[in-house]
């Protein structure tokens, strides 16, 4: 079950943000004014997300990848399950322009040869989490 963590680590979190990076912090609201968990958030400046996308492209091996779009999605499925069944468009949206991208990297990498069961099941998991993830982005152009 997601949780909120409580304001004081928001504002920390986000202070630090702001200090090392170039970004605004921002609240969203809903068509109603209703926050949800995802209307406390900032906006990262493009720079900064090409920078950290060419990161990402450049110098993340395929198994480190593979890892981390698992666990993406492993933390956003409690999240995405609740936040739409409570109405909570804004962080489904946010889902649907990040994962769009996502994907599109994942296109570019070259899965690693599985040599052992071990590795085969981790590039199991990691279609599946694909799978879901290009599910998820379904949903929300539904």
């Amino acid at each position: 079950m997601p949780e909120i963590a409580d304001q004081h680590r928001r504002n920390t979190v986000l202070v630090n943000l702001r200090t090392q990076t170039f970004v605004r912090r921002r609240s969203y609201t809903d068509s109603t004014g209703a926050l949800n968990p995802a209307s406390d958030t900032i906006n990262i400046h493009p720079l900064v997300h090409e920078i950290l996308r060419t990161i990402h492209r450049q110098l993340a091996p395929p198994d480190r990848f593979v890892g981390l779009l698992v666990v993406l999605m492993g933390c956003a499925y409690g999240w995405i399950v609740t936040l739409r069944r409570e109405g909570a468009f804004f962080p489904v949206e946010q889902l649907l322009v990040h994962g769009e991208w996502i994907l599109a990297l994942a296109g570019t990498v070259t899965e690693p040869p599985a040599q052992d069961a071990g590795q085969r099941q981790q590039i199991y998991v990691y279609r599946c989490a694909k799978m879901y993830l290009r599910c998820e982005i379904a949903n929300c152009y539904a």
